[in-house]
């Protein structure tokens, strides 16, 4: 009975419900990414965050041995 109901909708109707469901599908996916993005900022910002701190840290240290080494 179903089947038939579905076999009388036109082919029209029916390739617009699949779009409306294919955008609510992406839309939810889209939210999830941005969720799982946001939760991995602190991460990249921390491994960015200490990478320039561990540089600018050793270049102090270098011109720290050029200025106060014996000459």
């Amino acid at each position: 009975m179903f089947q038939n109901f579905i076999k009388q909708i036109p082919s029209k109707v029916l390739i617009e419900i699949n779009k409306k469901i294919g955008f609510r599908l992406i839309t939810k996916a889209g939210e999830k990414g941005v969720v799982n993005l946001m939760k991995m900022v602190p991460l990249v910002g921390g491994i960015v965050g200490g990478t320039f701190d561990g540089i600018f840290v050793n270049s102090c240290g270098q011109t720290a041995k050029t200025v106060f080494s014996k000459p």
